[in-house]
């Protein structure tokens, strides 16, 4: 029930949604898609960028720390060449690295790893000899690898290194023999990463602003050009609209003159119509009556020239040819006057006129 009820809402918001959008310009659109995947493009590069810092400065501290802490460690743990555990002298000795050194002050503890999770020694003494399973950071070291990263002390055997409860950067370093390069142990550091937390907050906080800066830059830069854009386009729809208003104005004009040239074009044919039934009543009641009475007359005229003259003349050929011109005349002028006269365009319908023209 929630859902057929939702249903109808749902729609209508997607509905009003989209309508809200339409209505936007498009330097609008632009600017709010433009934002949105800028903003997804720099949370990537983002944390891409602060990715890469972490582990580039992780890896040259861990580097610089295990070069260092093993041009110490590494004289003094050839031993395990040939066995698995260290003299109490040289546990001592490595003891002595943590206070005697600058670098040693700030390491936390060290472990030395033989082969099989074995550690051959550590800080806390109480590990010495004990197995656990190697980590894959451990792995790689024995590899060849230097590995460090900030580590979460969830191991067992981080029990003393978690008890400090300060941020620390585990560093596994392999250990080579002299005479032959074979890796005989992995030593592992707990570094105090206090400072250098610090410095990666500094450089991720930098790199996010520079980052954001550009962001911000580009669709600053991006959206003036769109915004220029979308004015001219504003333009261009203006006068396209003012042209249409202009030529629907035309439309109208142009409408209402062949209106008029229609009905003064209709005025003209019934002026000219009757006219022509005018010349055609005018000579019907003049010369075609007093033509047809001339006939009549001549008829009787010709009766009496046959009566009075007994002898053959030419007289009544000459009143015949007379009496034919005339008739002529009158049929010639009956033509004319039908002619002119259009009394069927009155009765017919606009169909029926064209189809006649």
């Amino acid at each position: 029930m929630a859902d057929i009820a939702f249903g109808p809402r749902r729609r209508r918001f997607s509905i009003s949604v989209t309508e809200e959008w339409r209505r936007l310009s498009l330097a609008r659109q632009f600017v709010c898609m433009g934002s949105v995947i800028l903003l997804a493009g720099m949370i990537v590069i983002g944390f891409w960028v602060t990715r890469q810092i972490e582990n580039g400065v992780t890896h040259n501290t861990a580097t610089s720390t295990a070069l260092y802490m093993d041009s110490l460690i590494e004289p003094l743990v050839q031993p395990l060449a040939k066995g698995d555990t260290l003299s109490p002298q040289v546990q001592d000795d490595l003891d002595n690295l943590l206070q005697s050194t600058s670098l040693g002050r700030k390491v936390v503890s060290i472990k030395v790893w033989k082969k099989d999770g074995l550690i051959a020694y550590a800080s806390n003494r109480s590990l010495i000899g004990q197995v656990f399973p190697p980590s894959d950071d451990l792995q790689a070291a024995w590899a060849g690898e230097v590995t460090a990263e900030f580590d979460s002390l969830d191991d067992e055997e981080d029990a003393s290194e978690r008890i400090s409860g300060m941020p620390l950067l585990e560093m596994y370093s392999p250990i080579r023999e002299r005479s032959t390069g074979r890796i005989i142990a992995v030593a592992e550091f707990y570094e105090s990463a206090t400072r250098l937390q610090e410095n990666l907050f500094w450089a991720n906080l930098k790199s996010w602003l520079v980052v954001g800066a550009v962001t911000i830059l580009m669709l600053g830069l991006l959206s003036i050009i769109v915004f220029r854009g979308s004015r001219t386009i504003v333009r261009q729809q203006n006068a396209l609209k003012l042209r249409v208003s202009e030529l629907s104005t035309l439309l109208e004009q142009n409408e209402d003159l062949r209106s008029r040239v229609q009905m003064a074009s209709r005025r003209t044919t019934e002026i000219n119509e009757s006219y022509l039934r005018k010349v055609s009543s005018d000579l019907h009641d003049g010369p075609t009556q007093l033509l047809a009475l001339a006939a009549l007359r001549i008829d009787a005229i010709k009766s009496l020239v046959s009566e009075v003259v007994s002898i053959p003349c030419t007289a009544g050929a000459d009143l015949e040819i007379v009496k034919e011109s005339v008739n002529d005349a009158l049929s010639e002028i009956r033509n004319l006057c039908h002619g002119l006269s259009l009394p069927e365009l009155e009765s017919m319908s606009p169909v029926e006129v064209l189809e006649s023209a």
